[in-house]
């Protein structure tokens, strides 16, 4: 079920902690607990990533159901992107608020920023076993991009999107 009273905007300082739990249990109800390498203590620190950001919280009716980070080139959460290109990271819902169109609205906030921010493409990557953010991505345009696939540890694979946001 897909609620109008669902808004997106930047985070407040404030909320960031809330922010990076709800990315943890999120994560951890999604599987990304399997593998105890540390992971989920930098999800956890959203305030680190707040600044640069943007950090984005999704809320319905005033609580927050869903974060997503926004890094530039150089930025120090940023993997994948290059000069001319947005990465997004760190995106998470509640997981009570699956499939109710969170991830959907707070996709296209940072769509939208990385837009205003004159980037010529968006790019993520994700877990290879993640199916439903496979299939979001897609379903909204994102292209794989395999020559920047990549391994941060030996048991996680990375796979790369970009959506052409010109």
């Amino acid at each position: 079920m897909t609620d109008t009273h669902l808004v997106v905007r930047e985070a407040r300082p404030d909320e960031w902690h809330a922010a990076g739990e709800l990315a943890v249990r999120a994560y951890r109800a999604g599987g990304h607990d399997a593998i105890d390498n540390g992971y989920l203590e930098v999800v956890l620190d959203a305030a680190s990533r707040a600044i640069p950001g943007p950090l984005f919280v999704a809320l319905r009716d005033d609580v927050i159901v869903g974060t997503g980070t926004l890094c530039a080139p150089g930025t120090s959460h940023a993997e994948l992107c290059r000069d001319d290109e947005c990465e997004f990271r760190f995106l998470a819902v509640e997981p009570d608020a699956w499939g109710t169109g969170v991830a959907a609205a707070l996709l296209d906030a940072l769509e939208a920023h990385a837009r205003e921010a004159g980037a010529r493409q968006l790019v993520c990557c994700v877990i290879t076993w993640n199916e439903p953010a496979h299939r979001l991505y897609v379903a909204r345009g994102y292209q794989r991009i395999p020559e920047r696939d990549w391994l941060p540890i030996p048991e996680v694979t990375l796979l790369a999107y970009a959506l052409p946001l010109a």
